[in-house]
């Protein structure tokens, strides 16, 4: 029985039954007790039009998490999982932490309030680290990214670093983004005064699968039913995928740290990894990857000069499909 038939069931009983007897009454205790119980749990959504196994998802996530303790997984609904932490800060992180994936299927992480249901929840939007090429420095200020970010989705949050100072090769803004609209690729910014325009360009990182010709996410460019476009034809591409930032974490003042080998309580937890702040002026460089930084800076300007945006990334599940692409332009 899925969830419209039990709702409609409901309203049937409600309309019908209106004998006392079958009124439970519950105790003050044995609510907080539930409530307790779910500021433990996440809800997790996978966008995928195959059909999750749960046993497979139990033995992926904790890994893919990097959790510290147990965590219990059950089906409550077609690709949607109840998820009950036994640390804090492993919950933390995967509410804080994303956008996270399995076999490159965005999973969307909600909370539980009160009595709802998992299968009520809004999983409608996603959270994602957005990068701005292109800015001028004049332009990196928290003012301007906060409009660039309101063009694209509900800003949550501007990266300043430790140092509370936006200054780099690119900016970051973290926004939260609708499921059903396309990724954006570009914004364009002029003044008032009709000067030139500067295009910004837009990736994305930890990007999960996504569509080549509508360009949303939840779904590849082979499982697309709005357009037939193959080829070089396609609106969006691998070059929307951007790489995370490297850099090293440090504590707030007077922040305590966090000992993994102990269990923390629920109300006093510290705050970790996502919560500190982060020193950043853009990718650093490995020294074995030199050469591979450079192509990246000779294809940021080839394809700003393009109005395009630089190619960061290939994750390894769309590789097949670009070569694919490429045989179907040769042909």
């Amino acid at each position: 029985m899925d969830q419209e038939e039990i709702l409609k069931c409901i309203a049937n009983i409600k309309i019908s039954n209106k004998a006392e007897k079958n009124t439970l009454t519950l105790e003050q205790e044995l609510r907080q007790k539930g409530e307790e119980r779910i500021t433990k749990c996440l809800v997790a959504k996978i966008l995928s039009s195959k059909l999750i196994n749960r046993d497979t998802f139990r033995q992926h996530l904790p890994r893919i998490l990097q959790a510290v303790k147990k965590i219990d997984i059950e089906v409550v609904g077609e690709n949607l999982f109840i998820l009950e932490f036994t640390n804090p800060v492993d919950r933390r992180r995967a509410l804080r932490g994303g956008p996270w994936h399995f076999f490159n299927n965005l999973i969307i992480f909600q909370e539980l309030k009160g009595t709802q249901s998992p299968e009520t929840l809004d999983f409608s939007t996603w959270e994602v680290w957005t990068q701005c090429h292109n800015l001028p420095v004049a332009y990196m200020q928290e003012e301007i990214l906060q409009r660039i970010g309101n063009k694209i989705g509900k800003v949550i949050e501007i990266d300043k670093g430790d140092r509370e100072v936006i200054l780099g090769r690119f900016a970051r803004i973290k926004i939260r983004l609708e499921i059903s609209q396309p990724l954006q690729s570009h914004i364009i910014i002029h003044d008032e005064e009709g000067g030139e325009e500067i295009y910004v360009l837009l990736t994305y990182e930890k990007l999960p699968d996504f569509c080549y010709a509508c360009g949303k996410v939840g779904h590849t460019w082979r499982e697309c039913g709005v357009t037939d476009t193959v080829g070089s034809d396609m609106p969006y591409g691998s070059w929307l995928r951007a790489n995370p930032p490297m850099g090293r974490y440090k504590k707030k003042p007077g922040e305590e740290s966090v000992d993994k080998n102990q269990s923390q309580d629920w109300n006093e937890a510290p705050n970790t990894h996502e919560d500190w702040a982060v020193e950043r002026t853009g990718p650093i460089t490995k020294p074995g990857n030199i050469q591979e930084e450079r192509d990246r800076e000779e294809n940021l300007q080839e394809m700003s000069d393009k109005l395009a945006p630089v190619q960061l990334e290939i994750t390894s599940t769309q590789i097949e499909e670009d070569a694919e692409l490429e045989n179907m332009n040769e042909n």
